[in-house]
């Protein structure tokens, strides 16, 4: 059997930012100007927010986006993170 790829993105845990309000305004945003691209995945849902997969084209575009996230529009360090998932063919 093939191995599926692995996908890059970064995970976003919403309810940090939302708790935290540093960088909410720009995720706001971010998620406007990128609805319906299929970019943006929600993995998980709670009432404080959805922990959310950005794709990226790979763990170098991953890392900094994250980075960027953090360094220049303020979300927490705690509540961005670039990683390397396993493809899902389901959505």
């Amino acid at each position: 059997m093939a191995r599926r790829p692995a996908r890059h993105v970064v995970e976003v845990n919403e309810a940090a930012v939302f708790a935290t309000g540093r960088g909410a305004d720009w995720w706001a945003w971010f998620l406007i100007a990128h609805h319906g691209t299929g970019r943006i995945r929600e993995v998980a849902v709670s009432i404080g927010g959805a922990i959310c997969h950005v794709a990226c084209d790979s763990r170098e575009h991953a890392t900094q986006l994250a980075e960027s996230m953090i360094t220049q529009h303020g979300l927490p360090r705690a509540a961005v993170k670039a990683k390397t998932v396993p493809h899902r063919h389901d959505r």
